[in-house]
């Protein structure tokens, strides 16, 4: 998955800190592999899939306040903080997630498709 690839560079490239991680020995932080990110970006893709740009411009909303007032909260409550990245690239990088998953669906979808012709 994207998003536990991103955790992984961002504990090598320190991008952010969490401070108490639900599993402190693994190596990515599963809050975010299977946190309120991940439900959102489902529920976002389950319900808009087919509309690709209503998919997009709710996407780029729920990444909006992701990376700006929910980070800022986080921050503020001590959960994370944001070391080597910027909230812009933060959610730029929500938003690239956003489209490869998208994209990754679409791919699969004409695969099979092919494969019952």
């Amino acid at each position: 998955r994207v998003i536990a690839f991103i955790s992984e560079l961002s504990k090598s490239f320190t991008w952010w800190k969490v401070r108490k991680p639900l599993f402190p020995k693994l190596s990515s932080d599963i809050s975010f592999i299977f946190g309120p990110f991940f439900v959102a970006n489902f529920w976002v893709f389950k319900l808009t899939y087919g509309n690709f740009k209503k998919y997009l411009l709710i996407n780029v909303l729920f990444d909006y306040l992701f990376a700006y007032p929910l980070t800022s909260l986080a921050e503020k409550l001590k959960v994370y903080k944001m070391v080597n990245m910027t909230r812009f690239q933060l959610f730029i990088i929500s938003t690239a997630t956003a489209l490869i998953n998208y994209l990754y669906q679409h791919f699969i979808e004409d695969v099979l498709r092919q494969r019952r012709q």
